[in-house]
């Protein structure tokens, strides 16, 4: 299937980009280039093959909460930028809306 620079103008609207009649001509190869890996990707006999997420298994390690003393936050507030009353004060990210 070969582009065309009808296509090539599509997709430059759908990903809302601004390109010259140039700029699109010299996009058609690139974009070619794309199109026919997805081809020969469709071509691959994937009967019997389980879908995955991820190349290799993926498990969640997980460990047991226990609550450590630290004796360390002392000095983590002395060094940061503001603190008050052992609390660390932070820029807000949210606001009310205004």
């Amino acid at each position: 299937m070969s582009l065309t620079i009808d296509q090539v103008r599509h997709v430059a609207k759908l990903a809302r980009m601004q390109m010259t009649d140039e700029e699109m001509e010299g996009m058609i190869g690139h974009l070619q280039e794309m199109v026919d890996v997805f081809d020969r990707l469709r071509q691959v006999n994937v009967d019997g093959l389980e879908p995955t997420s991820h190349s290799v298994p993926v498990h969640n390690v997980w460990r047991e909460d226990r609550v450590v003393d630290q004796q360390c936050g002392p000095e983590l507030l002395q060094a940061s930028i503001q603190a008050r009353d052992g609390l660390f004060i932070v820029p807000a990210i949210l606001d009310d809306g205004e």
